[in-house]
């Protein structure tokens, strides 16, 4: 008994120790991103959309209270899908969405509602994550005995032909878009999205562009991570490639790099040690304020770059616009979700243009870009305001539940990976455009199935 108590008592002390960290590691967050929005982001890009508000002081205090209550309650390991999912969410969304919106304090007598209804439909969907993943009649993946089975009758078919889909798929888009593919450099990026832009796209392709950018080349370099085969994660590199010199999309280097670093954290247990992932926003931010001192002219160009494409375009400006959807709808009609096809037959929908355009108007008179943003804003602010919000938070708790349920054998080095662009889409489209045309839906279907063939280069991490 005495050992048995012993062990016990270990394992609770490494237990607060991870939390202790995890809140290390958190407060670090908190700190050098306030310090770079309000010495850095603001002062430069504050045409952009970019508040800082006069009297700020309560509003970023509470902004500071939700951070560390949601951080109490998110889960400390990974077990499910879903709780990758929501510690993405939570580093690269909802800790810089409450920082910037308090700083902002653009709505001063109402904001606080909407701070706390993010906190709230945080809590709810982590809770409902895990719930809904246990009821019985939801579909489960087979076992791990009848996925060997298959495998003597048909060893590594529907991989093979997922991936040889996927290319045929990327073949289409380079015959298609082959006059205006470039490699964009930074000068030239916008210069080849109005290139892409004026060429027509269409829906057939867009939906085509979206699946290779967050269903097939994450899902390809995943497979090949985790059996490592080099062949697959150079194509996978290929078709991200393929995708920036059509639409000169930053985003597809920043889901590879998510899924190769997700990779590597999982060699230091990323799943029993879930606040390792504030390290992807701290480094770049902790590399950016130790170039911010330097007074070498060159250091400083290198500083605003790493500032402007990984902090800014990263982490902030989604927070940002996020600040926009509250200031415009706080004072305008919400949607009532008849911004969704189909509602939109039911309830009318009281704008001109898409949400993301409408919102664009408001902050920089263009109606032809579109101010798109994720989850907790589109679906939420637009639709219904605070309500709203935590309407999401239902919404995106069912959803993940079945994601958990139909994951739910799936060995956890390949899931921690495929979940990463699932949560790239939540963060910058609404959790409509996520499930069906980003292909969310789809995804969590060929994760199940793409796990029956894959065969791991090294020994499975405990789930």
């Amino acid at each position: 008994m005495k050992n048995a108590g012993q062990l016990n008592d270990s394992k609770t002390l490494r237990s607060y120790s991870k939390i202790l960290l995890g809140a290390v590691l958190l407060i670090l967050y908190v700190w050098i991103f306030t310090h770079l929005y309000v010495e850095n982001i603001y002062p430069r890009w504050r045409y952009f959309g970019f508040r800082l508000g006069v009297d700020n002081g309560n509003s970023y205090k509470i902004g500071l209270i939700c951070i560390f209550a949601g951080y109490i309650f998110i889960p400390r390991e990974a077990k499910m899908a879903s709780d990758y999912v929501l510690w993405l969410l939570f580093v690269l969304a909802f800790v810089p969405i409450q920082i910037t919106f308090g700083l902002s304090d653009s709505i001063p007598n109402g904001g606080v509602y909407y701070q706390i209804a993010l906190l709230i439909s945080f809590i709810i969907s982590t809770f409902i994550a895990r719930l809904s993943g246990r009821i019985s009649w939801v579909m489960q993946a087979p076992n791990r005995k009848s996925e060997n089975s298959r495998k003597q009758t048909r060893p590594g078919a529907f991989k093979r032909l997922f991936i040889m889909a996927s290319a045929i798929v990327v073949l289409l888009l380079v015959f298609r878009f082959r006059s205006i593919m470039t490699l964009a450099g930074i000068e030239d990026v916008y210069a080849q999205r109005a290139a892409a832009y004026e060429f027509g796209i269409g829906a057939f392709f867009g939906y085509l562009i979206l699946w290779v950018t967050y269903l097939f080349s994450p899902l390809i370099i995943a497979i090949g991570l985790v059996e490592g085969k080099k062949r697959l994660i150079f194509l996978a590199i290929l078709m991200f490639l393929a995708i920036y010199m059509i639409t000169a999309s930053k985003t597809t280097f920043v889901i590879a790099a998510f899924c190769i670093s997700i990779h590597f954290l999982n060699r230091l247990s990323l799943p029993k040690n879930m606040y390792l992932l504030f390290f992807f926003p701290i480094i770049p931010m902790i590399i950016a304020m130790a170039f911010e001192f330097s007074n070498s002219t060159y250091i400083g160009i290198a500083s605003a770059y790493i500032v402007d494409q990984i902090v800014i375009r990263g982490i902030a400006i989604q927070a940002m616009i996020f600040n926009l959807y509250v200031e415009f709808f706080y004072n305008n009609p919400v949607t009532y979700y008849s911004h969704v096809t189909g509602i939109s037959s039911i309830i009318k929908y009281p704008y001109d243009l898409p949400v993301g355009r409408v919102i664009s108007v408001y902050q920089y008179g263009n109606p032809d870009a579109n101010a798109n943003s994720g989850i907790w804003a589109t679906d939420g602010v637009a639709a219904a305001g605070p309500i709203g919000i935590i309407i999401v938070g239902f919404m995106l708790g069912i959803f993940l539940g079945f994601a958990n349920r139909f994951t739910k054998n799936v060995d956890q080095q390949f899931l921690s990976i495929a979940m990463v662009p699932l949560a790239m889409l939540m963060v910058n489209a609404s959790l409509f455009t996520t499930l069906a045309s980003g292909g969310g839906c789809l995804l969590v279907l060929l994760v199940q199935n793409l796990w029956k063939d894959v065969i791991p280069a090294t020994s499975m991490l405990p789930a």
